[in-house]
């Protein structure tokens, strides 16, 4: 646990005994070092205290941890995931079992569990942009099976089976997934989990994988290879929520917002409540010619979110860091969207 750092035998006595430590436990402490050093680790004396200077596997884990953040950071997917596939490999289960009787154990066994965890999810986020998502619906099941109250694991698994032609299954997911966080926890899904399935519902073109273009054909009619970037698809029909009845009235208003739209790149609605704004804008968005995202920001407690739950709704399998979500706004700044 403290490899790297000088350990004094006072400390190393209380973590073998605890407060009834023997009479003779120096010594005993003093034995077990000889004999660990016969067998090859490298400790060292440092005044009165032990250091451990052979690197551990838990050295080795964060290292790799750190280069596949650091990769994934720089848009490096195949290091990323040659990096989290070799941390993973590690991983032998539940790590310090012997010391239960630990607090401080407890401390390092959650830091360790939590971080391996999250590399999980980080590695199924970059294998979605490599691997077809087909390859990865049992991973992606197996994640929430192993981890049913993490919501991002449930997004994950919606966005491989939609991208694998599944969407009545992603839906599915979804229903699950609200039904276990009802039944057991008395919670609904979080805004970025109901975006997702928003997002599913309206076929959104931002849920195809990174560098495939839905439509078979290329620019010249011929198949398509699929290397061109989303955001350089051409103009696709507006994905904005379906409505069940049919609008009556409005008309003038529909001219003047779609003539504000043509104008601005924002249009503020303004009216009492239910006098039908959103109902409003969805009618023109619908029948705008440009690429459409309908954001639902009622459940955003904080001004700061509203970026994030747009690059959510826009780019829905980002990870969502800094560098990603300047990467997706410069290159959609001059676009219409």
């Amino acid at each position: 646990m403290d490899a790297g750092r000088p350990v004094a035998p006072d400390d190393l006595e209380e973590g073998v005994w605890g407060d009834d430590r023997p009479r003779a436990g120096r010594h005993t402490i003093a034995t077990h070092v000889f004999r660990l050093r016969g067998l090859g680790l490298d400790i060292a004396t440092r005044g009165d205290a032990y250091v451990l200077e052979t690197p551990t596997d838990v050295d080795a884990l964060d290292r790799l941890i750190a280069e596949a953040r650091a990769a994934e950071e720089r848009d490096d997917v195949p290091a990323a995931v040659a990096s989290a596939r070799e941390a993973l490999a590690l991983w032998r289960g539940r790590p310090l079992p012997e010391l239960d009787n630990l607090p401080d154990a407890g401390v390092v066994r959650a830091r360790l569990e939590d971080g391996v965890e999250d590399l999980r999810e980080r590695l199924l986020s970059q294998e979605l942009q490599i691997r077809p998502a087909a390859e990865l619906t049992t991973s992606a099941r197996g994640l929430v099976d192993g981890h049913p109250y993490r919501e991002r694991r449930w997004e994950l698994l919606m966005l491989t089976l939609y991208r694998a032609g599944r969407q009545a299954d992603a839906l599915d997911a979804f229903a699950e997934c609200r039904r276990l966080l009802l039944d057991d926890l008395g919670l609904d899904p979080g805004p970025s989990l109901r975006r997702m399935q928003q997002a599913i519902l309206s076929q959104d073109p931002s849920l195809e994988a990174p560098g495939q273009v839905p439509s078979p054909l290329d620019r010249d009619g011929r198949a398509g290879t699929g290397e061109a970037s989303v955001l350089a698809t051409p103009p696709r029909p507006p994905r904005v929520p379906g409505v069940s009845t049919r609008l009556i009235g409005r008309a003038g208003e529909q001219r003047d917002l779609a003539d504000l739209w043509s104008r601005a790149r924002l249009g503020t609605l303004l009216g009492p409540p239910g006098a039908g704004k959103t109902r409003l804008a969805l009618e023109v968005a619908r029948h705008d010619p440009g690429p459409v995202w309908y954001v639902s920001l009622d459940q955003i407690a904080e001004p700061q979110s509203v970026a994030g739950a747009i690059l959510d709704v826009v780019d829905p399998s980002s990870d969502r860091g800094r560098r990603r979500a300047r990467g997706r706004c410069g290159a959609a700044g001059p676009r219409r969207l």
